[in-house]
């Protein structure tokens, strides 16, 4: 801290008739006693860069023709950060492959691509092509094998699923009526006319 020991000014004063100009020197020093001066410091602050999010807070993936992005929330799930690489594999169970997203670390391989500032992945090529199969956007399921991974579940895929309950609710319709009908053949008597419902009487 530093304190002001002598502080002055210069007036100048101008004659109004003649038109002399004087300077004149003031003493302030007693104006300004017990006045501490601190040294400012500039500070800069730095922008970062904010990327704009859908505001799911479900970790979603969008696939566009070269890259795909990540919202913040899968961003979070995976424990990513800008630079660390991101992986895309496969898992195959019952002849069915579904893909499986996580960082490389998760993985234990070296594997991936980079994530970038506005949460972007470059993902090109075969494996766009690949990727694609399943949809356009994907929401994350947890994967309990590995911590840090999971299944990636796209609209095509949804899509499949719809359909095929649709059609199993279906099967089961048709199978309710196969079996009214096996009933009527097993049990004809049951829309026999019995003697009791007949009238014998003439008007």
């Amino acid at each position: 801290m530093k304190t002001i020991n002598k502080a002055t000014i210069v007036v100048e004063l101008v004659d109004t008739e003649t038109g002399e100009v004087t300077n004149e020197e003031k003493d302030i020093t007693s104006l300004l006693s017990g006045v501490s001066i601190s040294k400012e410091k500039k500070t800069t602050s730095s922008k970062e860069t904010k990327v704009k999010d859908d505001g799911n807070p479900n970790p979603t993936l969008k696939l566009e023709d070269n890259k795909y992005i990540l919202n913040n929330a899968a961003i979070e799930a995976l424990g990513v950060e800008e630079g660390d690489k991101i992986d895309i594999k496969y898992e195959v169970k019952n002849k069915k492959k579904t893909p499986v997203i996580g960082s490389a670390d998760s993985f234990g391989t070296k594997g991936g691509n980079k994530l970038t500032k506005s949460h972007t992945v470059s993902y090109r090529g075969k494996n766009n092509e690949e990727l694609s199969k399943y949809g356009d956007e994907f929401t994350f399921k947890d994967r309990d094998k590995v911590p840090g991974t999971f299944y990636l579940i796209g609209n095509t895929v949804e899509e499949t699923i719809a359909n095929e309950e649709e059609s199993a609710d279906n099967d089961i319709d048709l199978a309710s009526e196969i079996d009214n009908i096996e009933d009527e053949i097993d049990n004809p008597d049951s829309n026999e006319v019995l003697p009791d419902d007949l009238n014998f009487n003439i008007d």
